[in-house]
């Protein structure tokens, strides 16, 4: 499953971007005081338009991917 994990987190990106909502960021509870004023997801939003969103994803070696992905 480890080498799928890229293809699985842009799966659930779209389906965040079809049904509305954003997950909330996993074990996010000690922000630098530096990011003041960055919307931090924190916890689960509802109802909103994701239009764009972009995905990444990091491997061992160096092997990284990003996609954008747009909905009209």
């Amino acid at each position: 499953m480890v080498g799928a994990t890229g293809a699985v987190e842009v799966i659930f990106t779209t389906m965040m971007q079809e049904k509305g909502f954003i997950s909330k960021s996993l074990n996010l509870d000690n922000v630098d005081p530096a990011c003041d004023g960055v919307d931090f997801v924190r916890e689960l939003r509802t109802g909103v338009k994701l239009r764009h969103a972009l995905s990444n994803a990091f491997a061992f070696g160096g092997s990284n991917a990003s996609i954008i992905m747009t909905r009209e």
